[in-house]
């Protein structure tokens, strides 16, 4: 499916945090003989807070600032790491490895409430009430599941938002930041 000319594709993150990068990369290097699994890249590595889908041009300039509104109608919050998973896919085949942050109360409300605001402005329907809080670190398409023997410790401080569009390239998908809005 193409996306329309003047449209783009969004989502309001939080970036990672620098422990689940090194983390990261332990793990990419203890299972670089899989050849099923697409690594993604660190500097894609995000906490999607809500996804917007395919937003035409002339809604973004609001989107971004309706981020004044998100901050200044949510409190500062803790996303606490709680285990690194494989997840989806088909029965007993995982297809992602996430790092999973333990559910947060201010995410959701924030996430929900994102959602209320933007409602008119997007054509997707947020497909979970209660969003659980992750990094998507690979794809698994198929073949040995990822060994995961490290574990982590990392709080991820909500203080400020980011809107990234997905970029479509040869080499893969990138990320590109559309608007940033932190607390001073």
């Amino acid at each position: 499916m193409s996306e329309p000319a003047n449209s783009s594709r969004l989502f309001y993150a939080i970036p990672s945090c620098n422990d689940i990068r090194e983390k990261f990369r332990i793990i990419k290097s203890q299972n670089r003989e899989l050849a099923e699994t697409r690594w993604i890249p660190e500097e894609n590595h995000h906490i999607t807070v809500f996804f917007l889908g395919e937003v035409i041009s002339e809604n973004i300039s609001t989107l971004v600032r309706l981020m004044d509104v998100f901050l200044e109608t949510t409190q500062d919050f803790e996303l606490k790491f709680d285990q690194f998973s494989l997840e989806g896919g088909r029965p007993g085949h995982p297809s992602m490895l996430w790092a999973r942050f333990e559910k947060n109360s201010g995410f959701i409300n924030l996430s929900n409430k994102i959602g209320a605001e933007v409602s008119s402005l997007i054509s997707v329907t947020p497909k979970f009430m209660e969003p659980v809080p992750h990094i998507t670190l690979a794809r698994i398409r198929s073949g040995p599941l990822p060994v995961i023997n490290i574990n982590a410790e990392c709080t991820i401080r909500f203080h400020g938002i980011e809107l990234w569009k997905t970029i479509r390239h040869s080499s893969g998908v990138f990320y590109e930041t559309v608007g940033v809005k932190y607390r001073e």
